[in-house]
């Protein structure tokens, strides 16, 4: 298959940027892409109705995702890496998009490809076809409260997406009940038998960033440089996502991995405590509350009741927003589609 997908998993506001960052600068074995909606976009169409796809057929609906057109890949030759390869099952075409994308980068030999996607796992069988050779993901967690206490710091600059400038949805409720749900999936893709799950903690890799990257290489089997070079043309970062990713290529600041300790208000830590407490303690994370700080039960059905109505308002404003956008529609359609056949099969 030449080069391999692997899979960064993560929640936002996780350090997956600056992560991926550093695979990108230490090894010529590993070319990092950017998010990209065409992982879910090819599962969606499924490896049978792919199969029944010519190679430029392939490569057109691949060039439905805009961000894969900001990359700058040529039609045909993406279309002669997939005649090459002869499969069109979604982890082949995965490969072929990797190694296009690896020569244009300057880094023909690598060995992997990595794909930054949060929101995969729901197709994770299909990126596992062989227990022969099986798939990698690696998994960045983080604090939930450190994740809730980033995102309602960071603010965009300028904006059309809901006309909003903070980068999502900042409720404490929501942000635990995802996060649960995030970390629970990954637990039952790490027994998966055609899957390899290495788990690295954000807050670890603050504090020893050599000794990290060094478990990632051994995981791999790949060397990593001791130190970051200047020179990386990889797109790690989607053009409409540079502005609240500005401090990839700084230093880490330790101190910033418990900054909500100072930041984040009592009632909020309470919120993510009485919702993911016992996923924390799973992951090593200390729960802090204390009875005078832990909320009633009348107060926590107010704040998961508020969180319901924000998730719902979500939902609608995204719809509108992929009307605008067919690719987006597509990937809407099809999630909430899934989700529903889901629950009728329960």
């Amino acid at each position: 298959m030449g080069i391999h997908p692997i899979f960064l998993l993560y929640v936002s506001r996780s350090g997956s940027t600056f992560f991926a960052s550093q695979l990108a600068r230490r090894s010529s074995d590993v070319v990092v892409l950017p998010e990209l909606d065409v992982v879910n976009l090819l599962c969606d169409v499924g490896d049978d109705q792919l199969q029944a796809m010519s190679s430029r057929e392939i490569a057109q609906f691949v060039e439905l995702d805009e961000r894969f057109k900001q990359l700058g890949v040529a039609t045909k030759e993406l279309q002669d890496q997939i005649e090459a390869r002869g499969s069109h099952q979604v982890i082949d075409l995965l490969s072929a998009i990797g190694q296009v994308y690896a020569g244009r980068c300057g880094k023909p030999a690598a060995r992997f490809a990595m794909y930054q996607r949060g929101n995969i796992l729901s197709v994770a069988d299909q990126l596992c076809p062989s227990s022969e050779m099986p798939t990698r993901f690696i998994h960045l967690f983080r604090d939930p409260r450190g994740c809730l206490n980033s995102i309602q710091n960071v603010r965009r600059r300028q904006t059309t997406h809901y006309d909003r400038r903070r980068i999502g949805r900042c409720d404490a409720a929501g942000i635990a009940k995802a996060w649960n749900r995030y970390v629970q999936n990954v637990g039952k893709l790490d027994t998966h038998p055609a899957a390899r799950v290495l788990e690295i903690r954000y807050e670890q890799l603050c504090r020893d960033l050599p000794a990290e990257l060094q478990r990632c290489a051994g995981f791999l089997n790949v060397p990593f440089a001791s130190r970051q070079s200047r020179r990386c043309s990889e797109s790690v970062v989607s053009a409409d996502a540079q502005e609240i990713h500005e401090n990839i290529d700084e230093q880490v600041i330790a101190s910033r991995a418990d900054a909500w300790r100072r930041e984040l208000s009592g009632s909020d830590v309470a919120i993510v405590e009485s919702i993911a407490a016992a996923e924390m303690k799973r992951h090593g994370y200390a729960v802090i509350g204390s009875d005078g700080n832990v909320l009633s039960k009348l107060q926590l059905v107010v704040a998961l009741a508020k969180s319901s109505v924000i998730t719902a308002s979500i939902r609608f404003k995204t719809l509108l927003h992929a009307c605008s956008s067919p690719t987006q529609f597509r990937l809407h359609w099809r999630h909430y589609r899934r989700r529903l056949e889901g629950a009728r099969n329960v």
